[in-house]
């Protein structure tokens, strides 16, 4: 692949997009709680990917097409480091895969009989701490406390990752979305 000219318009709106997706799920009271989180870190995680791409090679591909599919990943990271500077990265992609692979979580905590599923919303305590459950060796795999999601023993940061998308949604909203190429979406049958 010759020189790469990368547009990082059509991510930024893409991230604008998510961000704003993120934001109206956790809002939605008519969805559980902790399926609005579910959802959230599945926009997180969106986000994630387009800022910091991980290359894995396709055994599909050819050696070149391999090659060039990691030029351009590395060259979109490289694209919005410059526009994002040094924006932190918020681990979203390992609570994402809790959930996405939950039947591996389960596969091993029921091998080691050690499972605690609570999705209390009422109490805002953990079942571990009602029914004394701490001395047991145990993997909470999911669970609400004190506005935390527990997914397979580890909190998840909410806060964090709710400032994390404020910060990139500010710092794109101050920059604005350069305008190099023509970026067309259609909503309600209106080209914008």
């Amino acid at each position: 692949m010759e020189s790469l000219e990368i547009k990082i318009e059509p991510y930024l709106y893409e991230i604008k997009e998510q961000i704003k997706s993120a934001k109206s799920v956790m809002l939605d009271k008519s969805l559980e709680k902790l399926d609005r989180y579910h959802y959230f870190l599945i926009h997180c995680a969106i986000i994630h990917k387009i800022l910091f791409p991980v290359f894995q090679k396709d055994k599909g591909l050819s050696k070149e097409e391999n090659k060039q599919k990691e030029e351009w990943l590395n060259g979109r990271k490289k694209e919005l480091s410059k526009y994002f500077g040094n924006i932190d990265e918020v681990n979203v992609r390992k609570f994402r895969n809790h959930f996405e692979h939950i039947d591996e979580r389960l596969d091993d905590a029921i091998k080691e009989d050690r499972i605690i599923v609570d999705r209390n919303e009422v109490w805002n305590a953990s079942l571990k701490d009602v029914f004394n459950f701490n001395g047991l060796s145990q993997i909470e795999l999911r669970n609400i406390e004190n506005e935390n999601l527990i997914l397979c023993g580890e909190k998840f940061d909410l806060e964090k990752a709710r400032k994390w998308l404020d910060d990139i949604d500010n710092l794109i909203s101050q920059k604005g979305i350069p305008e190099n190429s023509r970026v067309s979406s259609c909503r309600d049958n209106v080209i914008e």
